[in-house]
């Protein structure tokens, strides 16, 4: 389909094989998925050898996922304490030890003390300041980070060594373990931060993780289904474990926000499966917790490797934009790079997606919450 985002816009678009939206005109959207997010509400468990190493994975939605105090803390062999710094904040942080292990976050924050420094001072200016994104130690808020893929923690540790509240989800225990021995040293962090043990999904189910230790041990991919786990075989990817994962709405539902009645920034990196976060949003698109802005990584061709189709990945590119729209979002300044005229409304989708294919973007929330449902 090569149309354009437009008010006049209607419809049923169907992208993906997925009935996705009906866009009416003035602005007024309501979506539907034609998946059921209430099928994450099942529990069970898996193990999978992993060398020596029993891989478990816990009970999926309806059960609180493990906090930080569960874990005896990294293994020193392959982990190393690195001192990290943002906003003239320093800090220590738990990172995979070089030269035991590849990963490409890890050493950076070894090498420059930091990772995405300038997203990462965006993003906390948004916490700290709202909207206006200049504010005075004085004028200062504290401000409610989701970090959805927190992979090693840098933005969740980030947000709470400026005094920010946080709630992650990260499924891969190895990440977890360094983010939890990192987090451990915030004061006061059991007020500020919640961890929660799975992957956001459209549907609650179970799948594999894999990676490819050699390259990028923090770069982990979940592989939920046949024609996935071939793309992934294929490439040498090797099978590492088990994860259960929910929906954004049943996290509503069952308490995984319960600590939190507003969001400030949510951000997104779950390697491709981003159209399955936004599939499995519906009602907490349109809830109190409706996040102010959203920070997600847009690559198309992880998207298609997910199910492994590499000629839908910009289908579900195109999902993606189409379902930020609809729940009122904007493509914020910041993520323009000089094209003012950038708009998810306005541009064709030929141009949206050569200038937003491969980064990660800024969105921010412009049309209000109509409802206050939780």
């Amino acid at each position: 389909m090569r149309r354009r985002f437009r008010q006049s816009l209607a419809n049923l678009v169907v992208i993906g094989g997925i009935a996705l939206c009906t866009t009416l005109s003035q602005r007024s959207y309501r979506c539907a998925t034609l998946l059921s997010s209430d099928q994450a509400g099942e529990s069970h468990m898996k193990s999978s050898e992993v060398g020596n190493a029993k891989v478990i994975s816990r009970s999926s939605a309806t059960h609180r996922p493990s906090a930080c105090e569960a874990f005896v803390g990294p293994s020193s062999d392959d982990s190393q304490v690195v001192q990290a710094r943002t906003l003239h904040t320093q800090f220590a942080m738990h990172v995979y030890r070089k030269g035991k292990v590849k990963d490409i976050v890890s050493n950076t924050i070894e090498q420059a003390g930091a990772w995405e420094t300038q997203d990462t001072e965006k993003l906390m200016d948004i916490l700290g300041c709202g909207d206006s994104f200049k504010c005075s130690p004085e004028t200062a808020k504290k401000g409610v980070l989701v970090d959805v893929g927190a992979n090693i923690g840098w933005f969740t540790l980030a947000a709470l060594h400026l005094g920010h509240t946080v709630v992650a989800f990260e499924p891969f225990e190895r990440n977890a373990e360094l983010m939890c021995a990192s987090v451990q040293a915030v004061q006061n962090y059991e007020t500020r931060f919640q961890l929660n043990r799975l992957g956001l999904d459209h549907k609650g189910r179970e799948c594999e993780l894999f990676q490819q230790k050699e390259l990028n041990i923090g770069d982990t991919h979940s592989v939920c289904d046949d024609e996935t786990r071939k793309v992934f075989v294929e490439k040498n990817y090797e099978p590492l474990g088990w994860m259960n994962t929910t929906t954004l709405d049943n996290a509503m539902r069952t308490g995984m926000f319960g600590t939190i009645d507003t969001i400030d920034v949510m951000k997104i990196d779950v390697e491709g499966f981003e159209p399955s976060v936004f599939l499995g949003g519906n009602e907490f698109f349109q809830s109190k917790l409706t996040p102010k802005f959203i920070f997600v990584e847009l690559v198309s061709e992880r998207m298609g490797e997910v199910r492994g189709q590499h000629d839908r990945g910009k289908h579900r590119l195109r999902s993606v934009l189409l379902s930020l729209t609809n729940y009122g979002y904007e493509i914020d300044d910041y993520s323009k790079e000089g094209n003012s005229g950038l708009s998810l409304l306005t541009s064709s989708l030929e141009h949206l997606e050569s200038s937003i294919d491969g980064r990660t973007v800024l969105f921010r929330r412009a049309t209000p919450v109509s409802t206050s449902r939780v």
